[in-house]
């Protein structure tokens, strides 16, 4: 059945290695088909076995082209786009398979560092919404010269306001960020 789909994040980290298995096969074999056969022995089980399918049938290319359109995944469909170039023309699928795999490699290692430096920025809204408070009512309290005043004082019940609601509208814009 080529409705049965793994999840977005299982098939993120399988993609690479079909693509990989597959050159591999490809290379062995020379021909799509008993490739993708081989290699979908030995990737993710969910994928695994919907390439296998796909593979046994007879109309090889109309059920790569509706993987194409179902699977939500990028790198997946310029895999199979390849794979139907190659079918119909010819070419040199090797080395194209090579590129692909060394681009998908270079965007998934700068979305690595994205993400890594989204997270720091969280770290530091949230630290300096919780630093900055204490800091405002201690500033106040050496301005005003006495802690009776701390929370009557409008101007700082706006500042401290103003803190919280940048802070929140801060990681709820990374938070945005991190899921693009």
């Amino acid at each position: 059945d080529l409705h049965s789909f793994p999840t977005r994040r299982s098939s993120d980290l399988t993609i690479p290695k079909l693509i990989d298995e597959f050159r591999s096969s490809f290379i062995r074999h020379k021909k799509i088909r008993p490739a993708l056969k081989e290699c979908s022995l030995y990737i993710d089980k969910g994928l695994g076995g919907i390439i296998a399918r796909a593979a046994d049938s007879t109309f090889i290319e109309k059920n790569l082209n509706t993987l194409k359109y179902r699977f939500d995944n990028v790198w997946f469909n310029i895999f199979v786009v390849l794979l139907l170039n190659f079918k119909e023309n010819g070419g040199e699928l090797i080395d194209q398979l090579y590129r692909l795999n060394r681009t998908m490699t270079r965007y998934n290692n700068v979305e690595k560092k994205k993400n890594n430096r989204l997270i720091w920025y969280e770290v530091f809204a949230v630290c300096a919404s919780v630093f900055s408070i204490p800091a405002i009512f201690l500033l106040n309290s050496i301005i005003l010269g006495s802690e009776q005043g701390l929370l009557i004082d409008a101007k700082t019940n706006i500042i401290i306001s103003q803190i919280i609601g940048f802070s929140v509208l801060s990681l709820v814009i990374i938070r945005i960020l991190r899921r693009m």
